[in-house]
């Protein structure tokens, strides 16, 4: 290429012009000098960026060739002339190879050697092949001087059955350089952007670190308690979910962060009335059993009239938190207007207040009011019925012809005025008879022996003051039976092995199951009106033994210093509230009145230093803590709850609780080659027994079909005599052998050492090395279209008969090698089938039965 005429005192700009307008120059900076005194000029030419190199500086241009037309003005003097001269050599463009290392704290993995101008999927590729790098996200950007890659290190990946993630600050990527050229020497540099924060260390968890891991029900929205954090701190918190194929990216809350501080007190119970007379009403209230998590320090009493009137403070008893009763008169008017009236109606609500704020400890905060509540000021009378009584858990069957049935009631809101003295405990049994048992007023709980097993019993209770009876309270009509799967003596008798369901058919994506009667004795007094089945799924199914692999959920309940601390506190599951149990209840105690609840049916509990170990016999999976309330709590105590067993989360996939003669199910929709296991729990009309042992984990997977099963291959129809041995051409053109790298390998073998150049004996050895036998090699001199020159290999393989898989070359590492066309890399076709094996042999292809 040429430019265009330059004037001898050519300026500048001009000379800049005229050489950046020729296609193989890129830009140019241009210093002048002169005229000097013989009129001589000089220009300094800079190449700046250079068409088609990398980086754009990088070039040993060659010299420039002047074409003179100078001339003077004096005849026949040909003393003008030009002359270039090179001040200094431009540095070669950027080639090699490179390495990045990374060490997680206990490994250090290498990449393979990665070309210098690696592309940003690439290099991801790479790193995330190390077992020690999970998911990575990379920008490459190009400057004046080379290749910058951004790393950041994203999520997790599963790695070999372990979950790697590379959380918080981590150790700076190790880069070496293998074989970098050019650029007046290459450097290698890593620099930290953004440190990584992770979880901060948590000493009290057993990973020491202030992350959980929840498995996942399906319901939404998830939730997660933190507990044990400091007052006044903020925290910043991030969730990120898990799939099959690993966790993903962290997710940010929403507010960023949150300072755990001090609620105001929970609601209190109802207020009662404890007296009353014509002139004055008293009535009396309990602590809340939600303190906030400070202790409460008073209580105000607030009235309006029956017709709804303005509410209004009646007592205010900031500082007094042990005074929880207050009288009113018709003639004390008070300090805050109190008075009432005879024979009218009140309406009455209390909240607690606690110093809450932990920048001024000195605020009061004020909880939720009771719920309403009314009362007349009258003279004393026979109290208000109590409300129904509710079935008790300690209800039992004892034998085949014996039960026991428990109940137990709360006091009436309203006594008439006049304390409760005792209550009338009412029964009627399947033919009518009526018992009654009178009871002190102590007594609400009451069990009623020798009553035969299956019949419904039918009670009521009547309180009684100084006045007389109240009426009947509502009739609670319950079945003298017991939750199935336990024995006449309380035990665990279905879970035994025995009763584990079995697996009768296995399929790809689907498993059916079947379980047997239960025996008349564990029936639980009732008959049986049908069955639920869960499922469990399992990732590695060859982990878990053919014993009960499931893990049933376990929590502990644990007060703080038990031993010096009294008072009581209740324990909520699933949004049912207990009712309060005493900080030294025995186990069984503890038993009974968690399976009182709704939302629970059977617990074992066993009891721990300073509390209760309870664990789920009849709820399956993985379950929500059971919440616990320290309200009412001596010297500030707290009760607490862990998590000590994970329960295997489970899924109920057939629910026949009516359906008694149901006892398979065929679970569908299942992951091929996945590990499951199911269990069963009986149902009575009293509600869900005691879980069956699990099945034995089975994988789905669909077996061959001989009738289905077919065979391919042409000696199947026509045979041939001896066979035809596979031929396999590799060439590779270069002029740099340790640049330009020629590595072979099979699918699933191994790779070669660099057989650039190699011999016909080297390659033959390389090759057997592979696995596939002997080999026959020889090699040829080769050339590409384009001038590039090197060496052909023709492969034959003598010992593997038939068609033998390609020869796969590592693009990665042949650098500026190229093939048979003088094509490179991705375009490149270094290996080609010269002739395909055959021999008499065919394929047998399993089918499955559908």
């Amino acid at each position: 290429h040429t430019t265009g005429r330059i004037p001898f005192n050519s300026s500048v700009d001009e000379m800049k012009a005229r050489l950046e307008e020729i296609p193989n120059i890129g830009r140019v900076d241009v210093q002048m000098s002169g005229p000097s005194k013989e009129m001589a000029y000089s220009w300094m030419i800079t190449f700046l960026s250079n068409p088609g190199y990398f980086p754009p500086s990088a070039r040993d241009v060659d010299r420039l060739e002047a074409v003179s037309e100078l001339s003077t003005s004096v005849e026949s003097d040909d003393s003008a002339s030009i002359t270039v001269e090179t001040i200094r050599h431009g540095d070669d463009r950027l080639t090699g190879q490179f390495q990045v290392s990374f060490d997680d704290g206990q490994t250090t993995e290498t990449t393979r050697p990665l070309q210098s101008f690696i592309s940003a999927e690439d290099l991801k590729m790479e790193l995330e092949a190390l077992p020690n790098t999970g998911l990575v996200t990379i920008v490459r950007s190009r400057s004046l001087v080379g290749y910058e890659w951004e790393i950041e290190f994203t999520s997790c990946a599963l790695k070999n059955g372990i979950e790697v993630c590379n959380d918080g600050d981590l150790l700076p990527l190790i880069v070496s350089n293998v074989d970098l050229q050019g650029c007046g020497g290459p450097s290698l540099d890593v620099f930290e952007l953004t440190t990584g924060s992770g979880s901060d260390l948590c000493p009290h968890l057993s990973s020491g670190l202030c992350s959980d891991e929840e498995s996942f029900g399906g319901e939404y929205p998830i939730r997660h308690n933190i507990r044990e954090l400091s007052l006044g701190m903020p925290y910043y918190v991030q969730a990120r979910l898990r799939n099959s194929q690993s966790y993903g990216g962290c997710l940010l809350s929403t507010p960023p962060h949150e300072t755990p501080q001090h609620n105001p007190p929970g609601a209190p119970p109802v207020v009662v009335l404890k007296e009353s007379t014509s002139t004055s009403i008293t009535v009396e209230w309990q602590k809340p059993t939600m303190n906030g998590g400070k202790a409460v320090s008073g209580f105000e009493l607030w009235m309006d009239t029956w017709s709804g009137g303005d509410t209004f403070m009646v007592y205010d008893g900031v500082g007094s938190p042990d005074v929880m009763e207050y009288r009113l008169t018709t003639g004390d008017i008070g300090p805050h207007s109190q008075i009432v009236e005879t024979g009218r109606q009140y309406r009455f609500q209390v909240r607690a207040i606690n110093n809450c704020d932990t920048e001024d400890p000195s605020r009061s905060c004020y909880g939720e009011f009771s719920e309403v509540q009314i009362f007349t000021v009258r003279d004393p009378r026979a109290p208000l019925p109590p409300s129904m009584p509710q079935r008790d858990s300690g209800t039992r069957v004892t034998s085949s012809n014996e039960a026991t049935i428990s109940v137990s009631w709360s006091p009436p809101v309203d006594n008439g005025g006049s304390p409760i003295t005792g209550y009338i405990l009412y029964m009627r049994d399947y033919d009518g008879t009526m018992t009654n048992y009178v009871l002190g007023h102590e007594t609400t709980t009451w069990q009623v022996n020798t009553l035969r097993p299956g019949e419904i019993y039918r009670f009521h209770v009547v309180a009684t003051n100084a006045l007389g009876k109240s009426g009947n309270s509502p009739v609670l009509s319950t079945l003298a039976a017991m939750h199935p799967g336990l024995s006449y003596a309380g035990d665990p008798e279905y879970s035994k092995l025995s009763y584990r369901p079995v697996i009768i058919d296995v399929q790809e994506s689907s498993l059916t199951a079947k379980w047997s009667h239960l025996a008349a004795d564990i029936t639980g007094g009732s008959p049986i009106t049908g069955f639920k089945l869960y499922l469990y799924k399992y990732r590695f199914p060859l982990l878990h033994s053919k014993a009960d692999h499931i893990k049933e959920e376990v929590q502990h309940i644990v007060i703080s210093s038990q031993d010096s601390t009294s008072g009581t506190f209740t324990a909520s599951f699933r949004g049912h509230e207990t009712a309060d149990i005493v900080v030294g209840a025995t186990a069984d105690i503890v038993k009974t009145t968690l399976e009182n609840l709704p939302s629970i049916n059977l617990v074992h509990v066993e009891s721990i230093p300073n509390g209760w170990s309870v664990t789920f016999l009849s709820e399956a999976g993985d379950l929500p803590l059971i919440q616990v309330t320290s309200g009412r709590l001596s010297n500030d105590a707290k009760a607490v709850v862990t998590e000590m067993t994970k329960g295997d989360p489970a899924t109920l996939i057939y629910d026949g609780s009516e359906v008694p003669g149901q006892r398979t199910f065929e679970a569908l929709d299942l992951t091929p080659d996945s590990g499951y296991a199911f269990k069963v729990a009986p149902v009575n009309a009293v509600g869900d027994g005691i879980l069956s042992s699990a099945s034995i984990v089975t994988v789905a997977r669909a077996g061959a079909s001989a009738s289905k099963t077919t065979a391919t291959g042409t000696a199947l129809s026509r045979g041939i005599a001896g066979s035809i041995q596979e031929e396999q051409i590799i060439t590779f053109l270069s002029d740099d052998c340790i640049a330009d790298k020629l590595v072979l390998s099979f699918e699933f073998s191994g790779q070669t050492d660099n057989l650039c150049g190699s011999t016909d004996d080297e390659f033959k050895l390389a090759i057997e090395s592979l696995g596939v036998g002997d080999v026959h090699v020889s090699r040829e001199e080769s050339a590409s279209p384009s001038g590039h020159s090197g060496y052909s290999w023709s492969v034959t393989f003598i010992s593997r008969m038939g068609d033998v898989p390609m020869l796969t070359i590592d693009r990665f590492q042949v650098g500026s090698g190229r093939d048979a066309l003088g094509e490179l890399g991705l375009n490149g076709n270094y290996v080609v089938e010269f002739l395909k094996g055959q021999a008499n042999e065919f394929t047998i292809e399993p089918k499955l039965g559908d």
